[in-house]
């Protein structure tokens, strides 16, 4: 959860923060082009990268368009067939090693959960704080509203003209209109119910149909639910500068693209004459808490600004509308490649012990910091109850006393369930964690792997590989009349004997004829016994012209604990006949 919460505040921050570094590379360079509308959607289109997890879609969405390819691998013909798949690549003689390039790993970045805790709880506080002042600054702005508050007579200009203005818009919501001395001018204030506060003062010379018809625009176009929502991506993540100067932007280009609004079918008099309605309610905006409703009047220093813009507004020529859509678009996916990057490579939270060894190396895992699994299911738990493990859908989780860490081990189905063992096999004193998988299955028989898992820091201690073990080994198969002679050493020992052909043949069809050696591979046991780690691996012998190879003995292997290679190596090796 952890995890997911922190990658989704990363590419939120970065999408919505790329769009507003090209707003204001657009005030640099090419502040003019675009028009007033657009500019006010392009800051729009950065509150709502804040807010929707663009990513997330995206990744909802991909598998409907994810093509699925099949592969088919055909085996050579001398290939021996087996009920079980050779666990040893290269162990039947027609068999070649595979070939494989090693791919260069970057570290990914990693939080301990105690930095990352301490951080969440930082944002979470930072949240709360800006939302409790926010909500305590709207309170109080209403309150002064509400005490100062006088109706507007129905027989009055204002009454009038909002009626008709309304019905020209055909606007159906229920707008009321105030006067109030608390303001010096028109503003619209309310998500729910909205209200047009007029001042009681210095109205004289203002157009009312002109400042009606501006804050209905205003009203119609959902203007104060764009700040509403501004100032939640802004309490999200108030850490963020960029955010906070978004503000601002949407602020001046809301008024200006409201100007080229109720300009647009005016004479270049009336013009004027809502130029001059702007001066004179110019100053009546000082102090005004402009995150929370939307004002006829606007700051001193954009004044000139505005008037341009408002007295030369034109209508969008194709040429700059379809410059403005491409420029647009192409914002909109480097904001959304953006917010794709941060979300792969957000810094994933791992455990305390954990964050040292993940910084240099260890990418096999993924750690869930979670106490109970989400969508996972118990497979089995050690004697004690210490150690238990989880499946999900993209492998499994080992929980050591409450400690978890996620690993790409795959769980066959319906074969036996996994062991799952809490003992001290390093003989240090401290339990490991020992899980064993069912790998391959066949006839009343399994084949396994097993992975050690060290008790403190959840990391995975090496075992050295059979594949390694029986490199090792040398091994004789040779026929003397019926009988096959078998030599194997092991550990400078040699262990010496023999099988009846008729048999084997009878069993396999064999025609008598076997390969001169043993090969191993098909069966791979592994078990805990008295505080060892060891393993049975199946030898075989190979018939030239049969169908399946014989069973003729078993490696033992006994493991032990190399402290200076941090790895579990063979402390015993011993052969047995099938007798």
């Amino acid at each position: 959860m952890m995890n997911k919460l922190l990658e989704l505040l990363v590419s939120l921050s970065f999408a919505g923060s790329t769009v507003v570094i090209f707003i204001f590379l657009l005030q640099c360079s090419l502040s003019d082009v675009f028009p007033t509308k657009w500019r006010y959607g392009l800051s729009k289109m950065a509150a709502a990268f804040y807010l929707i997890p663009i990513v997330l879609g995206i990744q909802l969405i991909s598998p409907l368009f994810t093509f699925h390819t099949t592969t088919t691998t055909v085996k050579n013909v001398s290939e021996v067939p087996s009920t079980v798949q050779p666990a040893l690549p290269g162990s039947f003689p027609e068999s070649h090693p595979e070939q494989f390039t090693p791919e260069v790993f970057v570290p990914e970045p990693t939080l301990s959960t105690t930095v990352a805790l301490s951080f969440i709880c930082l944002w979470a506080i930072g949240v709360i704080v800006f939302a409790l002042w926010q909500a305590y600054c709207y309170r109080r702005f209403l309150k002064n509203l509400e005490h100062t508050r006088t109706s507007v007579p129905m027989n009055s200009e204002a009454a009038t003209q909002l009626l008709s203005i309304k019905e020209a818009l055909d606007l159906k919501s229920n707008v009321r209109l105030a006067y109030s001395s608390a303001v010096r001018s028109p503003v619209l204030v309310g998500l729910w119910k909205p209200t047009i506060y007029l001042p009681q003062e210095n109205i004289a010379n203002v157009d009312m149909g002109m400042v009606i018809r501006h804050e209905l625009i205003h009203l119609k176009r959902k203007d104060l639910w764009v700040k509403a929502f501004l100032l939640v991506a802004r309490a999200i993540h108030w850490f963020n500068p960029l955010v906070h100067m978004l503000r601002k932007d949407i602020h001046t280009w809301s008024e200006l693209s409201c100007d080229a609004e109720v300009v647009k079918e005016m004479s270049y008099t009336e013009r004027k004459r809502y130029g001059e309605t702007i001066l004179n309610v110019m100053a009546g905006s000082r102090n005004l808490p402009v995150q929370f409703c939307v004002s006829l009047s606007g700051d001193g220093k954009q004044l000139k600004r505005r008037l341009t813009f408002m007295l030369n507004s034109k209508k969008l020529k194709k040429k700059t509308l379809y410059l403005t859509i491409a420029a647009m678009s192409l914002i909109a996916v480097v904001s959304t490649s953006a917010a794709a990057w941060a979300s792969n490579n957000a810094p994933r939270i791992v455990a305390n012990e954990e964050s040292h060894s993940a910084s240099q190396g260890n990418h096999e895992v993924k750690l869930t910091v979670e106490k109970e699994p989400e969508q996972s299911k118990l497979l089995g738990s050690s004697e004690n109850g210490k150690v238990k493990l989880y499946e999900t859908t993209d492998g499994v989780i080992v929980d050591v006393n409450g400690d978890q860490k996620e690993f790409g081990w795959k769980v066959l189905d319906g074969v036996s369930k996994p062991w799952v063992y809490n003992v001290d096999l390093t003989g240090d004193g401290k339990e490991e964690a020992v899980i064993i998988l069912v790998t391959g299955h066949g006839t009343e028989l399994d084949t396994n792997e097993a992975h050690i898992i060290n008790g403190d820091n959840l990391s995975e201690i090496k075992i050295q590989s059979v594949e390694e073990i029986l490199a090792d080994l040398d091994t004789e198969v040779s026929q003397k009349g019926g009988d096959l002679l078998i030599k194997a050493k092991a550990q400078g020992k040699e262990y010496n004997f023999s099988k009846k052909v008729s048999e084997l043949a009878f069993m396999h069809n064999s025609d008598g004829q076997y390969e001169n050696k043993l090969y191993f591979g098909n069966v791979i046991l592994n078990y805990v016994k008295d505080q060892k780690l060891t393993a049975d691996i199946a030898g075989n012998v190979i018939p030239v012209h049969g169908v399946l190879p014989d069973y003729v003995c078993t490696v033992h292997i006994t493991y032990k604990y190399d402290q200076t290679q941090n790895e579990f190596v063979p402390d015993q090796i011993q052969i047995t006949s099938d007798k």
